[in-house]
């Protein structure tokens, strides 16, 4: 059989600044890892006003494992992540989705735990910030009513500082393409769906 093909799902707005640090790190963290998996990296310009795109360009002519798509404006975050899984699962034909932001708060280092999770079984895997300290007030104030307001109004549980950072197989990714919402809450979307989750602490 051949290896499993893992896409890192990037949205991306106003990130020219951050696309190379992102790439050598991730790439560095496959390069080290004990056990084989192929990747590829799915970047969505989110219809940024700065060179975001065009550093995307660049960096795909370089390395055969990067892919960008660009929107005609700005849709979004969980526009731009629903484009990316769904370009990963129906063009890449992906076996799994690992979602991670360019600014480098979802450090790449915790993706070989995230494999782990998936070789297991679990067919989410979420990534959960250890701690918020580093917030200011007003975020964290955010944070906390964000949270008691989907416990209160949504049937789904998720765990509190759960993040957008997750990795989601592919029978999971083809059920929430399914989903035509528009107004998007992309991993309760994902929750929602009931599979068996796994947690990654960072």
């Amino acid at each position: 059989m051949t290896h499993p093909l893992l896409c890192i799902v990037v949205p991306c707005y106003k990130e020219k600044d951050n696309i190379n640090a992102l790439l050598n790190r991730t790439e560095k963290v496959f390069q080290d890892m004990k056990f084989p998996v192929r990747y590829a990296f799915v970047l969505v310009d989110d219809g940024s006003p700065d060179a975001t795109f065009t550093v995307i360009e660049e960096e795909a002519a370089k390395r055969d494992s990067v892919f960008g798509l660009r929107f005609s404006r700005n849709f979004g975050k969980e526009q731009a992540m629903t484009a990316g899984v769904a370009y990963a699962i129906q063009t890449l034909k992906a076996d799994a989705i690992l979602c991670i932001d360019a600014d480098l708060q979802h450090p790449p280092e915790y993706i070989p735990q995230f494999i782990r999770h998936w070789q297991a079984g679990d067919a989410v895997v979420v990534g959960v910030k250890n701690a918020t300290a580093n917030l200011s007030l007003l975020k964290s104030l955010g944070s906390w009513a964000f949270g008691w307001l989907m416990q209160l109004f949504s049937e789904v549980e998720i765990l509190k500082n759960s993040t957008d950072y997750r990795l989601l197989d592919k029978k999971v990714a083809k059920i929430v393409l399914r989903m035509r919402e528009h107004s998007r809450l992309f991993r309760g979307l994902v929750d929602w769906t009931g599979f068996r989750r796994g947690y990654v602490f960072f």
